[in-house]
């Protein structure tokens, strides 16, 4: 006597939350696949697939199904070190730790150096590279683990003149 042996079948969706390339539903499946699927996006790691978007528990490759899934990609922003060199002034600013996808607010230089005026922040110690004046509001600065801006000064201009009758 032969007898039937059912197997459930479910369909597994991804959800990216909102990087990476949204990825098809898969339908008809017992177990997840035997390697899930990784992504990718500029600024964030991808740190693995998980079966509640608390990320509280993870999934793995060739679990067993027993419903119908959603599975929540969870993700790691980028973190970075903004540095301040002063470019000859003394004094110092505080680094900024800012997280990829973040806002940034370029910080008003409140050093002061003698005979000189600040012009801007720029990626170059002579002014060459990409500038910043003061309150610009920026997104994704690096993916590098710190970036420097740069001090960038113009000598103070005396007129001087005499006079001659006097």
């Amino acid at each position: 006597t032969l007898y039937a042996k059912w197997q459930e079948l479910f369909d597994i969706v991804y959800d990216c939350n909102g990087h990476g390339t949204q990825l098809d539903i898969v339908y008809n499946k017992s177990n997840l696949p035997q390697e899930l699927p990784t992504l990718s996006e500029t600024g964030y790691k991808f740190e693995g697939w998980y079966y509640d978007n608390e990320f509280k528990k993870e999934a793995k490759a060739n679990d067993l199904l027993t419903s119908d899934v959603t599975l929540y990609a969870k993700w790691t922003s980028h973190e970075y070190q903004v540095k301040f060199n002063l470019n000859g002034a003394t004094g110092s600013i505080d680094s900024l730790t800012v997280k990829y996808g973040e806002e940034l607010i370029i910080p008003v230089c409140n050093i002061s150096y003698i005979g000189h005026n600040f012009v801007s922040w720029n990626t170059k110690a002579d002014g060459s590279g990409d500038t910043y004046l003061e309150l610009t509001k920026i997104k994704n600065l690096t993916l590098e683990d710190s970036i420097t801006l740069y001090a960038i000064w113009e000598k103070d201009t005396f007129e001087v003149s005499f006079n001659a009758n006097g």
